[in-house]
């Protein structure tokens, strides 16, 4: 929790700071100055306090805070040539079904399993992992520009397809994650 005034370097500098060693770390905004709204959002808080601060808010906040850090430490399991992995789902940017296998692409590497990608989506949170393709699964956290035919994602220089049967949900999923994380 990080106030705009600080002693030393002001809130906004140290959550750029905080940003750039662990983008995971969950950070909210405590302060009286609304003009900063904007530029505190840039280092993506979990929300924007205005002075004084309403229990009930904290409350649900706080929660919140508490059910994405659970979530950051599910773990889905693959055989991976013939050794069993506990991949952390957080870490998952995207899977997509080539070669026969299912290519799991994670912010520490690239993984492989005989798993089909309909057993793979059934194992994760359904609220953050979406089929946006026949061959491939994303995790919405890491989505940067959803376009008309495919998207791009943080982490990524891949451009992944989006088929029109999955449009839907992808773009109703998408919003009600930003919206969670906003409220």
């Amino acid at each position: 929790i990080l106030d705009i005034e600080m002693n030393g370097m002001s809130g906004i500098d140290t959550s750029n700071a905080i940003r750039d060693k662990d983008p995971a770390v969950i950070i909210f905004f405590l302060t009286s100055y609304k003009e900063y709204v904007f530029e505190c959002f840039r280092s993506s808080p979990m929300n924007f306090w205005v002075k004084p601060l309403k229990y009930e808010i904290f409350k649900e906040d706080i929660i919140r805070a508490h059910k994405s850090i659970e979530q950051s430490y599910t773990y889905l399991k693959i055989i991976d040539n013939r050794k069993r992995i506990r991949l952390k789902c957080s870490s998952i940017i995207y899977i997509e079904n080539k070669e026969r296998k299912s290519w799991i692409y994670t912010t520490n590497g690239i993984y492989k399993t005989n798993k089909l990608i309909s057993e793979l989506i059934k194992k994760l949170d359904e609220k953050i992992f979406v089929r946006v393709y026949k061959s491939f699964i994303i995790n919405l956290k890491y989505v940067h520009i959803i376009g008309d035919n495919e998207l791009s994602l943080y982490n990524s220089d891949e451009k992944i397809p989006i088929s029109r049967t999955y449009k839907k949900e992808l773009i109703d999923k998408y919003i009600n994650l930003k919206e969670g994380e906003i409220v």
